[in-house]
């Protein structure tokens, strides 16, 4: 298993998107976040592909003495429909979110249940209430300033399957 990943860019279209934020504690936060994006799911279709794909954006740690918050995002087929599923729900937010270029790494299911410690994110051991595979997520916090980027949001949980 490699102890470094090759981090690559891709380019996120402009979209539509409804959002969550939720608090909840380790033992709670699978069945808070699952409701949520069931309800989001049925609120009305999103967009197809890699740039339909959900995506977590953790805050703050989640455990048994920490809630979070966490964020769930889900794409949209377009703002119209994001806005009336985020009226209809009427506990999410719709928005736009320009276009961006996004870092990631690509890892098997198996590496992310690898024993890899370093250099990854958190420099901790996980706790329950991460996402299953966070202590395995690559950390790209200094690959910006290395490549000579910067970064304007929050490190994103975004497990797609491939």
């Amino acid at each position: 298993m490699p102890d470094k990943y090759e981090v690559q860019v891709r380019t996120v279209p402009a979209r539509a998107v409804l959002s969550g934020t939720r608090r909840a504690h380790a033992a709670d936060l699978g069945q808070v976040l699952g409701d949520l994006l069931g309800r989001m799911r049925a609120a009305g279709p999103g967009r197809p592909g890699l740039a339909g794909c959900p995506y977590t954006v953790y805050y703050a740690e989640v455990s048994q003495d920490s809630d979070g918050p966490v964020e769930i995002v889900r794409p949209m087929a377009d703002l119209a429909t994001a806005q009336a599923a985020a009226a209809r729900l009427g506990d999410v937010q719709a928005r736009t979110e320009a276009a961006h270029e996004e870092a990631f790494v690509r890892m098997t299911m198996a590496q992310t249940r690898g024993g890899i410690t370093s250099p990854f994110w958190p420099p901790r051991p996980p706790r329950s209430g991460w996402p299953p595979f966070a202590h395995r997520t690559v950390d790209v916090t200094n690959w910006p300033s290395s490549a000579g980027r910067s970064t304007c949001t929050r490190p994103m949980a975004t497990p797609i399957p491939s």
